[in-house]
């Protein structure tokens, strides 16, 4: 059911590989549990917010279930893009594994062979650059030459390292260089990217900490001049009702939180906008570091 509300349409064709068994790295087939949890994360995200702000369980019931479903979607795709990183990691323990079997003298067929077992006891059997060691071995097995194999790696994990040193692997079989330097130096590259990347990702500059600190400031200001009112017994409500009984209206403090529902919803919603698009500014930037 979850599979036919969140497909998309496109024209892109699921490939499987030259031995057909392998997997497409652009498609993550979602599980039973991953439905589950990313439902239930958008659910408990509208649960909570509409609890905190209104304290009506009906209400934040519903919420959380409107919020469930697009959630999956977006974990769906975290968990493709986490697979992807993840594989590019291990990739990289791929080449060192594969630099030392070329170092002590072994052809390719031995030295992916001998990295397979290095991958196996390192990340255990269910692991994908473990599977797809196999399939390269199976295929050379088979006949299929390396740098094809390679190809038909590279197009499916959607990574561009791995293009990058595809190219410039079968460049080297072809112009009789040194492999193992061409496997070292692209085991490089890519560590160097990771380790840059991490950085990038967990520093903020003191700019940027100013900014959200502003930020953080203004959204409990939100909560503190507009939500609050929502709750009967609020001090904003008691200044309030105090004033328009001195000047003759006779409010109750449940009128006054009625009223102040519909400021409260637009206060939710523009403070989302609002760290939507600082959360959005802060990605950019950090994108156009790299």
């Amino acid at each position: 059911m979850f599979e036919r509300i969140l497909k998309k349409k496109d024209d892109y064709a699921e490939k499987h590989g030259l031995m057909g068994n392998a997997d497409d790295y652009h498609i993550y087939h979602m599980r039973l549990i991953d439905y589950l949890v990313g439902f239930l994360i958008g659910f408990a995200l509208g649960f909570v917010v509409v609890m905190i702000f209104f304290r009506v369980v009906i209400f934040a019931v519903t919420v959380g279930a409107v919020c469930g479903i697009p959630a999956i979607k977006y974990y769906r795709k975290y968990r493709k893009e986490k697979r992807q990183r993840d594989l590019l990691i291990e990739f990289r323990d791929l080449l060192e594994a594969l630099t030392t079997s070329y170092s002590s003298g072994k052809n390719t067929m031995e030295a992916f062979a001998e990295s397979y077992q290095d991958l196996l006891s390192l990340y255990g059997e269910k692991s994908d650059i473990v599977n797809e060691t196999r399939i390269i071995i199976a295929g050379m097995t088979n006949n299929i030459i390396i740098e094809d194999l390679l190809r038909d790696f590279a197009e499916r994990c959607g990574l561009e390292d791995v293009e990058s040193f595809t190219s410039t692997f079968e460049s080297g079989l072809r112009q009789g260089g040194d492999i193992r330097q061409v496997v070292w130096d692209s085991r490089k590259i890519i560590n160097d990217k990771i380790e840059i990347e991490m950085e990038i990702k967990t520093m903020l500059t003191e700019k940027e900490n100013e900014e959200l600190k502003s930020l953080s400031a203004a959204i409990e200001n939100y909560g503190n001049f507009f939500a609050q009112n929502i709750f009967i017994g609020a001090s904003g409500l008691l200044l309030i009702q105090t004033t328009l009984q001195e000047n003759g209206y006779n409010v109750s403090l449940k009128q006054l939180a009625l009223f102040s529902i519909p400021m409260g919803i637009i206060t939710i919603i523009l403070s989302f906008i609002q760290v939507y698009i600082y959360d959005k500014k802060i990605t950019a930037n950090k994108g156009g570091n790299k």
